[in-house]
Parts: C-alpha cells; structure tokens; sequence
C-alpha cells in the first residue's frame, strides 16, 4: 500500500484491493482523476456538503443514485497507473466469455417502424440501442473478477483527452468506460457551464467527411438545435462545428458555453438536458421521450447513456455513459446506439452500431496512447 495524496475526504492508506472490489473513477483533467472507494451510502438526491457520485439509470428510475463514498481523492493518472502494476491482465480476455450478438432482423423491424414515426409527422430523429452480451466459458465463475477491473481500467486511463476514462462498480455488479461526450459541467466560482452536441459517426480508417455529408449534418444539427433551445436561459454560445477524431471513431462535435444566472438549479439543468438527441429522441414528447426510446430498445438500458458525475461545492461535472462495459454477476454487455432520421440507411446505421461496439472492446483490450 502506498499513500495517493490530494485526499478530499479522509486521509486513508490507499488499497488497491478495496478499489477494485467498490469504488469509482472519472477523468478530471488530461493528467488527473476523481477516484473513490470504501463503503457508500446511497441518497436520492445531493447533499450540499458532501463530494458525491450521480450513476441514475438512463430512464431515471434508479431510487438513491447518488452515491457518497467513503474514501475520495484527486489523484494523477500515473499514480493510479503504478498502484494498478502486479494485477493480472489477460491480453485476450474475450476468450473467458461466450459472446451473443444483436439479431439484424429485430432492428431492421425497428428501423421500419422508426420510420414511420417520421413520415407522420411525430418525430425527426430516434436513437435505438442494441447489446452484445457476454456470459463466463465457466459456467460457476463470476463475470467479472478484480483483476479483470484492474485490466479494464489500466486500458482505459491510458486513452488521451478529450476521452475520459469513468465507472462505477461494486463485488456484484459494475460500468466502465472511455467516452468522448460531456453532458454538463458547472463551474461556480466563473459562473460558468459548458455542454457539447456530439452526433455523426464514421471509423477514423474510412474514407469521406462528415462535415460534407447531408444525412450527417442533419442529425447532428437537431442535436445541437435541441441543446440550444434547452438552455436559451443561460446565454449558449455554440463554436462551429468541427469532426473530432477519438482514435477509432469520428465524430461531429460543437461546443456549447452559457452562464449560470442566479438561482441557477443544477439538477434542473441536468434534467432538462438528458437526454439530448443524440441520445434520445427529437422533439422530445412528454417525460423526456422515454416511452418511445423504451419501446426501441432491444435490451433494458440501465446505465447506457445516462449522466454520470460528480458533484462538488464548486464544480461538478457529468459525462454521456457511453462506449463502456456493464456487468453483473451472470454476464457483461456492450451497447451501442445510432441516430435515425428520414435519410438513414438501415444497413449502414447497423454497421455503425458494429462498430461502436467494438472500438469498447479496443480501447478496454489494448492500451491506448500512453501518457
């Protein structure tokens, strides 16, 4: 055991073994991380004095998603790094799982009634989500081990910013990502927020430009509309659109600022902007969209999508639960979810849903651009 410094809460003895069996993570800044571990006492909403994690499910049906730990701390990336040295790693840890994979036909049958919805009139964009799902080779071994944790995580914090390493996990259950979205971050002390519209996708190794292409800048520009008109009462400032690489995937990115206006609510914010398009549905109907987002999904979302952060006195941040790995006892599961409008393809809309899957299991199974 070693001592991680810049403790936020207690001055405790750092165990690796403790973090992995219950604990938290998510990137801070390019070189730091919130991390946390020890016992957790689970509220339904935040306590103004307290440092604590918000992990809902996407429909915001999870009673107590906050989260306090009982150990937290600002830590470097590297030192993480070095207290994760020793835990076994398996470079071909896929292997252990026997692996099922969405069913075509289902989504194509979703697609077409997607597309009905638009052709009356109700909708312009719907984001439906397929899974991979894992169970162990051994039937009696647990899904997920420390050591796998370990594996994971050592992967995932060797991505560079702007990806963020993040998750949450306990003994029977868990979530670990890289995403490249940010739902809300709230800077107190600058009066200041910031969000992002993320949507349109090609693999970093095709060819074309997304910036050029009709069906790509229609739904990415819903997304950024919708964000816009979410937060007219915070003077939004949207940048120009640019395609950002996140080493497998690109994507079209704008960056959208405002100011935080006295009696400025945080949860408030942070409801009226989850989901987004990119996510969910445009417009969004009554109760956010979530009756027809639950109707096209194949597989319960849980946390895929949802906001996941955390929350201080003087700032708090939340990322998009994206390209992340979740689990239980029994098995693990991949997600992914495209954005349908009028002029999606129904076979390029799967490949894309492909893809997203796999550039999880890339960055979880390989090291990425070390620090």
């Amino acid at each position: 055991m070693s001592t991680l410094k810049s403790a936020l809460r207690h001055n405790q003895s750092w165990d690796t073994r403790a973090f992995l069996e219950q604990g938290f993570c998510l990137c801070w800044s390019p070189t730091e991380l919130m991390v946390g571990w020890g016992n957790i006492k689970k509220t339904k909403t935040y306590r103004p004095d307290s440092v604590s994690v918000w992990a809902p499910h996407f429909f915001l049906d999870l009673e107590n998603s906050w989260l306090e730990f009982e150990f937290v701390s600002l830590v470097p990336k590297k030192d993480l790094l070095d207290q994760l040295v020793g835990w076994d790693e398996k470079n071909w840890w896929q292997e252990d799982f026997e692996w099922s994979e969405p069913d075509f036909y289902r989504f194509a049958q979703n697609f077409e009634r997607i597309q009905s919805l638009f052709a009356s009139g109700e909708y312009e964009k719907v984001v439906p989500v397929v899974a991979s799902a894992a169970v162990p080779a051994q039937k009696k071994r647990r899904a997920v081990s420390k050591n796998l944790k370990a594996h994971w995580l050592k992967n995932a914090l060797r991505w560079n910013w702007p990806l963020r390493a993040y998750g949450v996990w306990a003994e029977d259950q868990g979530m670990l990502g890289v995403t490249p979205e940010v739902l809300l971050e709230v800077n107190y002390e600058l009066d200041q927020l910031h969000t992002m519209a993320l949507a349109g996708t090609r693999r970093a190794d095709g060819s074309g430009n997304l910036l050029l292409d009709p069906k790509e800048r229609k739904e990415h520009q819903i997304v950024v509309n919708s964000i816009l008109q979410t937060l007219q009462h915070y003077q939004p400032i949207a940048e120009d659109t640019v395609e950002e690489t996140f080493h497998y995937l690109v994507h079209l990115q704008t960056q959208i600022s405002g100011v935080i206006p006295e009696g400025f609510n945080e949860s408030l914010c942070l409801a009226s902007l989850h989901p987004t398009p990119a996510l969910g549905v445009h417009p969004k109907s009554q109760g956010q969209g979530f009756e027809i987002l639950k109707e096209f999904s194949v597989e319960p979302r849980k946390r895929f999508g949802a906001p996941f952060g955390l929350r201080t006195a003087g700032e708090s941040r939340y990322v998009v639960a994206i390209r992340n790995i979740e689990w239980d006892n029994e098995q693990l599961m991949v997600k992914s979810g495209c954005g349908v409008v009028a002029e999606s393809d129904c076979q390029k809309e799967w490949e894309e849903l492909a893809n997203k899957r796999a550039s999880v299991l890339r960055m979880l199974s390989a090291p990425g651009e070390i620090l």
